[in-house]
């Protein structure tokens, strides 16, 4: 799900010492739109011209043009990939039709069959994707490009009228350049390329300029030669210098000193270790090694005295984990929903690799036995309990998505009314245990994502019913896949460098609050068992659900 951009990410910094010297680039281009809503001049014009001048300044480039949904998909997949490569950086290129919906901006592919805003999240591609996969990479510098500001042509179809694409900050370490102002849009243009392609081209062809300057000339350019009518818009930041002529890197590997000074600047009064790792990798002679290193030294002091606080707790937790073979199933008959039974344990939570939020792998106690679905929570259970089934993919036995955090929460209300429970959601360590099941796999179940989940390559864009997949050691099925699942914590950017080992809970307040697992709509990727991602409480999507909880 892309539009959990994350979002889970620990900073990237995007180092003047680094050289580049993998440069990706995926350019797709679509024009074809059809009749109903009519095709556009430029758009494959200007993926053309864009791929075969970034192919000049080094970039490996894939280009698509006039591409299905599924292509689309299928290349952003394969894009992403390339980006966890050593010493890559990658740029991303879109010229077509652009719709924001709900504060989401999706890319148009050719074929889409778009009659409301509601079928736009199932038929259009979510920006969020491709930040959400790069993010996803440890890269530190991805640049992206959106000449998709054109009207809407579903307008009269839809409820609102908005215009344009709604601005979305990209992680940091990366840079996004849209063709016009958030709100506004912009002109398809009578020549060969679009007005706003025509002067990128020109900037990057022309300036041995820094990228930002050269997104500054362009903005200039477009603003003058359309009359003050549309103004590009650039969002996001990174520390240094990026040419996209080669013949600068040296210039760039050598670097004043003034670009470490504003890195130090920036993480000097951070409280997580990641920040300091990173400046030492990226300055290992800086002039503040010292400094970092002792502020290192202090976090690991910190580690050692809350490792000694739990030591009583592993012990007679790992004596639990010995008994626990076989977990037990019950039953709740108000629902008739199956929980299966976890005895409380001690296990190492988040991921290995230098990723995002995942890191670093931490060890985690879990104090009090619980229950948790079997299952998803199904369309049918839903129903019984608030009366309305708000699924886009209906069918009984399919779980309940296309519900908002904040739906969640009424539902568990009622049920607990109901039947004088305390069901809850889980924490996200209670999700994670739960999903692993003392294995050390890629997945929930397994390191086969095919056999474990509905995902991306295999759902046929669709929610499927629950239970049709291998579950994993503990019985439970669908952890990985079908729809990611709504946890109780608010989310907090780099929450896993300080959490507490006994119980974490997540953060005290936020914005945003956890989703994890992967659904019937996500690349592989986030389905792993460490992935993390985030969505405001209200959003509400059809790869999204829940499985419950309940304490014992």
């Amino acid at each position: 799900m892309r539009q959990f951009i994350l979002l889970t990410s620990l900073a990237l910094f995007f180092s003047t010492s680094a050289v580049y010297a993998k440069r990706y680039a995926l350019v797709i281009g679509n024009s074809l739109y059809g009749k109903e809503i009519g095709d556009l001049r430029n758009p494959v014009n200007d993926a053309q011209d864009m791929a075969a001048l970034l192919k000049k300044k080094g970039f490996t480039v894939s280009i698509l043009t006039n591409a299905t949904q599924r292509e689309m998909k299928s290349g952003i997949n394969e894009f992403t990939k390339q980006l966890m490569e050593k010493d890559s950086m990658g740029l991303f290129f879109f010229a077509g039709h652009g719709i924001e919906v709900d504060g989401h901006n999706f890319l148009i592919p050719i074929g889409a069959n778009i009659q409301s805003e509601a079928d736009v999240p199932y038929e259009g591609v979510d920006s969020g994707r491709v930040m959400g996969g790069m993010e996803a990479s440890g890269n530190n510098l991805n640049l992206i490009i959106l000449d998709a500001c054109r009207n809407n042509p579903y307008a009269r179809s839809f409820r609102s009228a908005s215009k344009g694409l709604a601005r979305i900050d990209p992680p940091k370490g990366s840079l996004i350049l849209y063709a016009t102002s958030p709100g506004d849009v912009a002109a398809d243009g009578a020549g060969r390329n679009g007005l706003f392609t025509q002067h990128l081209l020109k900037a990057i062809e022309q300036s041995h300029q820094p990228v930002e300057k050269v997104f500054k000339i362009t903005a200039n350019k477009v603003f003058n030669d359309s009359g003050k009518r549309q103004l590009p818009w650039q969002s996001g930041v990174i520390l240094g210098d990026f040419y996209f002529s080669k013949s600068k890197l040296k210039k760039v590997e050598d670097g004043s000193k003034n670009s470490e000074n504003i890195f130090w600047a920036s993480i000097q009064s951070e409280t997580q270790a990641s920040f300091f790792r990173s400046y030492l990798k990226q300055y290992p002679k800086g002039n503040y090694v010292a400094l970092a290193n002792l502020k290192l030294q202090q976090y690991k002091d910190q580690s050692k005295q809350k490792k000694k606080s739990i030591e009583k707790v592993k012990a007679p937790q790992k004596a639990v984990q010995k008994n626990n073979k076989q977990q037990s199933v019950v039953k709740d008959a108000f629902l008739n929903m199956e929980l299966v039974k976890i005895q409380s344990a001690c296990f190492q939570m988040g991921g290995d690799e230098e990723l995002s939020d995942e890191v670093p792998k931490h060890h985690v106690c879990i104090s009090q036995d619980y229950e948790i679905g079997k299952y998803e929570v199904t369309q049918a259970q839903w129903q019984k309990v608030m009366g309305n089934n708000p699924a886009k993919f209906k069918a009984a036995n399919n779980p309940v998505e296309g519900v908002s955090w904040d739906d969640v929460q009424s539902f568990i209300k009622q049920l607990n009314e109901e039947t004088g429970l305390k069901y809850r959601l889980p924490t996200e360590a209670e999700w994670e245990y739960a999903c692993r099941a003392k294995k050390n796999q890629q997945y929930c179940g397994g390191d086969s994502i095919a056999n474990v989940a509905w995902y991306d390559d295999n759902s046929n864009n669709k929610a499927h019913a629950v239970g049709e997949k291998q579950a994993n050691a503990f019985g439970l099925h669908d952890m990985t896949g079908n729809v990611a699942e709504w946890g109780g914590d608010w989310y907090q950017h780099g929450y896993y460098e300080d959490s507490p080992k006994n119980d974490p809970q997540g953060a005290a307040t936020g914005s945003s609050r956890v989703v994890r697992g992967g659904g019937w709509f996500s690349m592989g990727e986030l389905g792993r068992t460490a992935a993390r991602y985030r969505s405001n409480p209200e959003d509400k999507f059809s790869y999204v659900g829940f499985r419950l909880l309940r304490p014992q």
